[in-house]
């Protein structure tokens, strides 16, 4: 008998979280059904699993996601990045971090964008 997480259903839930409730469930999942939910979120030849890097966890930070094996949240590492840092100072800074584990964190964050719509709002004239 297969269980499914609950917020795999629910049509008004992002990409992101529903990224994220595939990582931090813990009942079996089948890839199938949940492909049928959010197909987006399929393992395409060549790019990056980020789920093999990034998890979930309610028993570190609160279940941010954040790099398998340290308590690195991806938003801390991507606000590291928007202040300026390159992938040489995280890396030097953050020794247990790898490339490999930065490019899951775009991937991650690819995905959590896809559908997502962003608007520009016209300015009031003054």
């Amino acid at each position: 008998m297969f269980k499914v997480d609950v917020g795999l259903a629910l049509a008004s839930e992002s990409n992101c979280a529903a990224a994220l409730s595939l990582v931090t469930s813990n009942v079996p999942l089948i890839d199938n059904l949940s492909l049928m939910f959010y197909p987006e979120i399929g393992r395409q030849k060549g790019k990056m699993d980020w789920r093999e890097r990034i998890h979930s966890d309610t028993e570190i930070l609160l279940g941010k996601p954040v790099i398998k094996g340290t308590r690195l949240s991806v938003d801390f590492i991507l606000d590291l990045l928007a202040a300026g840092w390159t992938e040489q100072q995280i890396l030097e800074n953050y020794p247990t971090l790898t490339s490999e584990d930065l490019q899951a964190i775009f991937a991650f964050a690819a995905e959590c964008m896809k559908g997502e719509a962003l608007y520009t709002l016209p300015s009031k004239a003054g």
